[in-house]
């Protein structure tokens, strides 16, 4: 490993061991202050890993693999270009996947592979071409086409910066919970006064660590689904496109709730880790949350028996699942983040 690569993992290695310690800078803050000051750590981290995993890169000849569970994510577009960061951050975890897969829509992207993916291939890296499913592409794909049939599998988002523990985190809640989803970050499904949906813009931040079908995981952080969940997926296949082909954490929790899988987030407060900032995020997130887009397809989706196990009414024959909210809410910069001041929309 070059020195730069091994700068890298002492910085990760050290923000992670500060943030459980203390609570900073990933852990979901409770005041606008703290978020404020979170969100201004994990960005001067981005910057400072990014120079340091891009030098790394350049010289390292180091596997990104090891013995944990397979991690897959999906890039696209301008994105493609910084998702090597993503990769290398992963492949300096104190568990490492056995399998990393990056997806990609364009013949010409793998064809063309960037040159700092082509580096992390010969490493370990899988990239493969596959149809644009939206954010489905991040686990579809894989699901579809590379699962085992008895592995969980582990979703990761391509402008994050993972620290070294995220991986083993994960592998340890799927151990002590194997039938539940497990997250490290999620929302708390938001249910109002006479069992009336709230807007996705309203929900807070999970507070608990206590499984349940209200916990919405959000994928920004990471998710690993047991392998009954990826069965599940597996057999309902393209479904996804004709209610939600823009919010795969709304199908993702959507199955998961009908078939009483319970969501779990492995802390009592969620982690959002460093970002490397894409404005192709802000643009999904926009629609997702200030154009009520998240609303729109959870309208779709949830079936009555969903909304039931949330303990939601079920609407009356046409009138709408989710109200509109009275004012608008306002969310924060923080890229990856959408919704109450720095949260993931997808």
């Amino acid at each position: 490993m070059p020195p730069s690569g091994l700068m890298a993992k002492i910085l990760l290695t050290i923000v992670g061991a500060i943030d459980d310690a203390v609570g900073w800078p990933f852990r979901e803050p409770s005041s606008r202050m703290y978020r404020k000051l979170n969100g201004v750590g994990r960005k001067w981290i981005a910057k400072l890993a990014l120079r340091l995993l891009t030098t790394s890169n350049a010289r390292s000849t180091a596997s990104i693999l090891g013995t944990g569970p397979a991690v897959s994510l999906t890039s696209h577009g301008s994105r493609i270009a910084t998702a090597f960061a993503t990769v290398e951050s992963i492949g300096l975890g104190s568990v490492r996947p056995r399998r990393i897969v990056l997806w990609l829509d364009s013949e010409r992207d793998v064809t063309q592979l960037d040159e700092r993916l082509r580096r992390l291939v010969a490493r370990g890296l899988e990239v493969r071409l596959t149809d644009n499913l939206g954010p489905h592409t991040k686990y579809f794909p894989y699901v579809d086409r590379l699962w085992d049939g008895s592995s969980p599998l582990v979703t990761a988002d391509d402008d994050i910066l993972y620290p070294t523990n995220w991986l083993s985190r994960l592998v340890r809640a799927q151990r002590d919970y194997p039938d539940m989803v497990n997250c490290h970050r999620a929302w708390t499904v938001g249910v109002g006064e006479g069992r009336v949906l709230l807007p996705y813009s309203t929900w807070a931040a999970c507070s608990t660590s206590r499984p349940g079908s209200r916990t919405f995981a959000t994928g920004v952080s990471g998710v690993i689904y047991p392998p009954g969940m990826l069965r599940l997926l597996r057999d309902r296949k393209l479904e996804f496109t004709t209610k939600c082909l823009r919010a795969d954490d709304v199908w993702l929790h959507y199955v998961a709730v009908e078939n009483d899988i319970p969501i779990r987030q492995i802390r009592p407060r969620g982690r959002h880790f460093p970002v490397v900032v894409s404005a192709q995020v802000v643009k999904l997130q926009q629609d997702n949350i200030t154009g009520l887009g998240n609303d729109r397809q959870i309208k779709a989706t949830y079936s009555e028996a969903a909304l039931s196990r949330l303990g939601v009414r079920p609407p009356a024959s046409g009138a709408p699942i989710v109200p509109r909210p009275v004012a608008a809410v306002s969310h924060g910069t923080d890229i990856a983040a959408a919704g109450r001041q720095g949260a993931q929309a997808s």
